[in-house]
């Protein structure tokens, strides 16, 4: 018997432990919510035990997990694509499955570090990013649970061998600039010759992160007539976002507001408003 089979229903300290003791890495979340708790970064987040002990007084938090070398996930939002990846990719017996919100999670631990990235049927997070685990609750009140618990340790695969032509690459130098960067880059005083590629930088953020085209420029035109309106137009800036599009096209689209929202961060979040209404 896996020791998640018993602590699921324990207090949240057993809880977090049992991650602890598969080798991952936790992140506290808020309350119904995957946005975390606290400020953390891919490379050098590393809670103590006095962090879990303070965390446990918040039995209502999420739990997020560090993605990274320690464990790469599979993110299928459709139930359907799943089954027909489960049917054309063998899924290893002893990879814990999850079923989120809207679909399911593979859990695997990666022989090599690759890109957090889109492929036509899922999301496959890895460096930079983190996954939402049970017994999270989400904000429509479901929550998350094993339909494969997880035992001594994660399965090791190869994700290059295993997806084939559905992964990009596993050049962890390709890896795209987390959510903490692009963050920092809009809240970053900018001097001439840094407002068009950060523009564009933003533009591309939002593109990988499979925001649609529409949406981008209603999150992009307040943000940038805001910061730099005297030197570019509203026509250039929207200009400047529509051409990323063009030219690349947009990654994983979401199909709701709720997909939207989870994929952008909290500084634009307030520009979306009225948008689906």
């Amino acid at each position: 018997m896996s020791i998640f089979e018993v602590v699921m229903n324990r207090d949240l300290t057993k809880q977090l432990n049992a991650y602890l003791r598969l080798g991952l890495t936790v992140i506290p979340l808020r309350p119904r919510c995957k946005k975390p708790l606290v400020k953390w970064s891919a490379s050098d987040w590393n809670p103590t035990a006095s962090d879990i002990r303070k965390w446990a007084n918040r039995p209502d938090i999420n739990i997020g997990l560090r993605c990274g070398e320690d464990i790469a996930v599979l993110d299928f939002d459709d139930p359907g694509r799943y089954e027909d990846f489960s049917f054309t990719h063998p899924v290893p017996e002893d990879a814990p499955v999850v079923r989120t919100s809207r679909g399911y999670h593979i859990w695997i631990r990666p022989k090599s570090l690759v890109s957090t990235q889109h492929s036509a049927n899922f999301e496959i997070k890895c460096c930079g990013s983190y996954v939402v685990v049970p017994p999270s609750v989400s904000r429509t009140g479901h929550t998350y649970c094993f339909l494969r618990y997880p035992h001594d340790s994660l399965p090791t695969v190869d994700l290059e061998q295993w997806l084939g032509a559905q992964l990009r690459g596993n050049n962890v130098s390709k890896v795209r600039h987390t959510t903490e960067e692009f963050v920092e880059l809009l809240q970053k005083t900018l001097v001439v010759g840094e407002r068009r590629p950060t523009l564009i930088r933003i533009a591309g953020y939002l593109r990988f992160r499979g925001i649609p085209e529409d949406v981008a420029v209603a999150l992009v035109l307040p943000w940038a007539e805001k910061r730099f309106s005297e030197h570019l137009s509203k026509e250039e800036i929207e200009k400047h976002v529509r051409g990323i599009y063009k030219r690349y096209g947009v990654r994983g689209l979401p199909v709701d507001e709720e997909q939207v929202l989870d994929r952008v961060p909290e500084d634009l979040q307030k520009n979306i408003s009225g948008i689906w209404r």
